[in-house]
Order: structure tokens, then sequence, then C-alpha cells
């Protein structure tokens, strides 16, 4: 039997405590309700531990933990709807000896005996739970009156009713549960956007991942082993956990590490200048070119004339200095900074996937100013009615199978030894295509049945200059849906994928572009039109700037490397 997992939110943890211990019942739990399913958010118990896993009495473990099961499996099912006829708060009895008993109604559920009730003992949760005999249980409200979920008792011995003060009490407590659920929606909104910053602030500095961030940052609860748990152990379950929420790091990538090479480009032209001097001092030349006097090679550093000429030279020799200069490659260092990206994107997001393919190749006919100036209207317009481009039209009516676009970064939720780039493959023909169709960005979302919806996908008055609206947004939506089919046979199993063309304002041509992509399976990950999309626009600003930056280093090691070769001739 598995272990159950405890609550990691130890605020909600101790309120269920506390109803436990309130109410004398062995366990109290906390659960939030959809259409098919019931969510189990704590399970408290009178003796359980807030920060480990320690139980004084053997019969408070843990059953559910934090754990789902289908709602028609639960005891809940029966009482949700009327909990949905309630139109006022409960009435103050003026009996303080009031007791509620058995029954239904529009602010509780309380059942006696689980074992005399037939309707109940044909439930999973009955059948399953340990002992069980008393059940009591209240709706939790939001502020608008809706129903998300409820506060739940469950004790081993059976009971005549709930008192007028405990009903009282549980209400108010069931209140504070939901007040707390909702700050923890906003709390888990700004972690969001602190993981979001962080990850651009830590690509800008030159870091590929999250996880050192991410470590210190960790709840200390979640190691479940209280204020006595050794660091050592603390760090290696933190370590796991990241594993878990972003895949596994493997050992020196060259997605995860910036190479040598890469630390040594050099930060401005006047680095490189100086480079070629020191070039120029090795060749025996003056910083002067055209001086009277010869260059004494025996009191440059490193040039002894008895030396091997084939030996190394020393380690600070000018030769040394200037050898990164010389073997500066620019296609790694661009796909290095493409693979940081890869990953801090990733990771940011809580995507499943995150690839650059090169799109150098597509033409700026009509794109870059609908990118600059379009509206909505005129992309669906573009979608329905696009023209081909000289590259498509040109791959199109060659023989032989299509081109593929070259993947220039990618980094996985699971990364493994096999090659990720053999498996993606996005043909130049749908790039142009896609590229062609949404020039500022699209998320696409997928329904359970493989089907694609689009956040933006509706028509808008005036969307075409067609005669026939009905026909102009029929084939714009065909046209979606051909387009969405593209990106879910590349990635595979999607339920939502952002595709975001990265546009070079200075060479006034597409670079590159960039497809993110949550599982199905990913719970509530869908991409927002506007958040996301936005967020990776200011990311795709600051991966324009690092490569202009290697750029720049690469032409000033160019520079180097043709002015020493030229003063060699002048010499």
């Amino acid at each position: 039997m598995p272990v159950p997992a405890a609550c990691h939110d130890t605020a909600l943890a101790a309120f269920a405590q506390l109803a436990a211990l309130r109410l004398g019942a062995r366990r109290a739990f906390i659960t939030i309700l959809s259409s098919s399913t019931e969510y189990v958010l704590v399970e408290a118990t009178k003796t359980m531990s807030l920060q480990s896993d320690f139980v004084a009495n053997p019969k408070d473990e843990g059953w559910l933990g934090t754990s789902c099961f289908a709602r028609s499996d639960g005891l809940n099912d029966f009482s949700l709807d009327e909990w949905r006829k309630a139109r006022r708060l409960r009435e103050i009895p003026g009996d303080d000896q009031h007791y509620y008993t058995q029954g239904t109604s529009a602010h509780w559920h309380i059942i006696s005996d689980l074992r005399h009730t037939p309707s109940v003992t044909q439930r999973a949760f009955f059948q399953r739970a340990p002992s069980p005999r008393f059940y009591f249980a209240i709706p939790l409200r939001v502020s608008e009156g809706t129903v998300i979920g409820s506060l739940s008792i469950l004790d081993d011995e059976p009971r005549y009713g709930v008192s007028a003060h405990d009903m009282s009490f549980c209400e108010d407590l069931g209140d504070t549960i939901a007040l707390h659920l909702q700050s923890s929606i906003i709390r888990s909104q700004r972690q969001r956007s602190e993981r979001l910053i962080q990850a651009l602030g830590i690509f800008n500095s030159g870091g590929s991942s999250l996880r050192s961030w991410w470590n210190k940052q960790d709840n200390p609860s979640m190691n479940r082993g209280g204020r006595h748990l050794n660091k050592t152990d603390d760090n290696k379950q933190s370590n796991a956990r990241f594993d878990v929420e972003f895949g596994v790091e493997k050992q020196r990538l060259a997605t995860d590490i910036r190479s040598d090479q890469y630390r040594k480009v050099p930060r401005s032209s006047e680095e490189g200048n100086s480079q070629a001097a020191l070039e120029r001092v090795r060749e025996g030349v003056l910083s002067k070119d055209f001086g009277s006097h010869s260059a004494d090679r025996s009191n440059i550093a490193g040039c002894d004339e008895n030396d091997n000429a084939n030996s190394p030279p020393p380690q600070d020799s000018p030769q040394a200095t200037a050898e990164p200069f010389r073997k500066f490659d620019l296609t790694n260092a661009v796909n290095q900074s493409y693979s940081r990206a890869a990953k801090l994107l990733r990771e940011s997001l809580g995507a499943s996937g995150v690839v650059f393919v090169d799109a150098s190749h597509i033409s700026t006919t009509g794109t870059a100013t609908r990118r600059r100036s379009s509206t909505p209207s005129d992309e669906k317009t573009s979608t329905a009615t696009g023209t081909d481009t000289d590259t498509e039209a040109s791959e199109s009516g060659a023989a032989g199978p299509p081109k593929m676009c070259k993947v220039t970064g990618i980094s996985t939720f699971l990364e493994t030894e096999d090659d990720h780039t053999a498996r993606f493959e996005l043909s130049r023909r749908d790039l142009s295509t896609l590229i062609r169709a949404y020039p500022r960005a699209k998320v696409f979302s997928f329904m359970r049945s493989g089907d694609a919806y689009s956040s933006s996908e509706a028509s808008e008055p005036g969307s075409s200059s067609d005669s026939s609206p009905d026909a102009s947004q029929s084939r714009v939506k065909t046209q979606h849906s051909r387009n969405a089919r593209i990106l879910k046979n590349v990635v595979g199993k999607g339920g939502s994928i952002m595709f975001y063309p990265i546009f070079d304002d200075k060479t006034e041509r597409w670079r590159s572009a960039l497809i993110i992509w949550a599982k199905a399976s990913s719970v509530s990950r869908f991409f927002d039109q506007n958040e996301d999309v936005t967020y990776c626009s200011a990311f795709a600003h600051s991966l324009r700037a690092d490569q202009a930056r290697i750029e720049t280093a690469a032409s000033d090691a160019a520079k180097g490397t043709f002015i020493s070769s030229i003063s060699h001739e002048l010499r």
C-alpha cells in the first residue's frame, strides 16, 4: 500500500486538526469538489505532527492523505445538491442545548451511524475507511456563496448528533478555510511571477537553471522531518523534489552550463584590440607599425629564441591569451544561448518542453509588416487568404522529402540520453505557414478528444472583407484547425501549445521560432494568451541582446585575427 502523502500547507492541516480536536473525532478532511472528482487537500488526526510524519497514536495514522477519488465514491455527493440550494444563512436555534441530528440540509450533512445507513454502505469511501461510524460535513463557500468543497469529520464511534455550539464553530472554521484557500491562490500567483522574474534575471547573468534559487525558496515543511532533520537529508529531499517538478538534471550538459569558450567572450571591442596588440608583440611587431626601431624579441615574454618552436607557450603568454579568439565558434555560442533559454523557459513556465527552431530562411514579405501593425482581425484574414512565400513555393515544387527546420535549442521535462533533435521534426513549409498565420504568437489548447480550440478563435465583426462572413469564418476555423494539427503532430501529447516567432528588428528578418508545450496530463497547465505570451516576449528581447553580444564578440575576435595577420605581412 502506498504511504499517504501529507499536506504541505501546514496552516490548512492545522485547521483540519483543530476541527478534529474540538469535536473529539478520529480524523478530519478538507476537500474540493468538482463536477466528477473530489480532491482531498488535507487529512488530519488528533495526534499527528504538522511538521513531520510522526503520529503518537497508531490509530491516527493517515488513511487518504492528499489524494482524489470519484465523487460518486464519496459521501458528500449525497448532500451537494442540497448545499447548492441555500439562499440564506443557517438560523440560530433559541435553545443552547439544541442538537442537530441525522439528516441533510442546505448547511450540513450528518450520519449518526454509517453501518445502519444502507445507501452509504455501498460507497467505496465507507468500505475502505478504517472503522467508520459517525460522519459530519459542512460546505465550504466563497464570498459569493458558491460551494467549492467541504469540511468533513469522521469518527469510529456512533453519535447522536452535533451541538449548536459545535455547528457554529465548524461554520466559522469553514469560512476561515475558504479565505485561506483564496489567499493561497494569490500567493501561488505571486510565487509564479517571482519565478518568471528570477528566470529572466538568471539568464541575463549567464545562468542556466532555477535549481539553486528554487532550493533556497523551498518549503522546509515538505521534507516532513521536523526541526531535527539532518541537513544533508534535507538537501537530498529538496533536490529530489526539484527533479520531480522540473525534470532530472544531467551532469555537465551543453544545455546546462556555459563552456569555457563562452565565458571568455570579451565584453567590449577594447579587449579585442588589446588582444590584437599582444599578438603583434608576439610576432615581433611594435605597436606603431612604421616606427624606426625594431622590436627586441629577447625582452618579450614567451618569445625566447632558444625555445622549441613546437613547444606550447606559457599559460599567461600573449599566444595563450589570444587562443580563445582563434577558436571562437559563433554557431556553438549561439546554440548555447538558445539551450540556456530553453531550459529556463521550461522551468519558469512549468512546461513539459521548449524548443527553438531556426527561422532565418523564412521570407519577411508581408509577415513583418503584419507583426508591427496588424490587428487580430487582420491575422484572421491572412490566416484564411494568405499567399505563399517564395521559400514555400520553391520547397513545394522541389523533388524529394521536405526540408526540416534546424533545432537550435531544446529542453524537455524528462531528459534522457536520447537525442531529442532526432524526434522533433517540423518542416520549413509548415513553419512558414505558422509564421505567416500567427506573426505575433498564438496559444493552442486541446480538449481530451484531441480537437483544438483557441483562446481567440472566435471571429470579430469586420474581421474579413469577404461578402459572406459565414464562409470567411469557416475558412479561418479550418485553417486554425490545420495549424493546430501541425504542432500537435510535432510535439505529441500536448494539452496546451504556444507558438511564438522571434523577429530581429536589427536585421529585419525572422530569427527563430519558439514552441512551448504542456502535456495533457499536466494538472491545470494551460498557457495564457496575454500573460505567458508577454513573458516570452520579454525573454525574447533578452535572448536577442545576449546573441547580439556574442556576435559582437565574434566580430571583435575576427578583427583581432585580421589585424594580427596584416601586421605579420607588414613585418
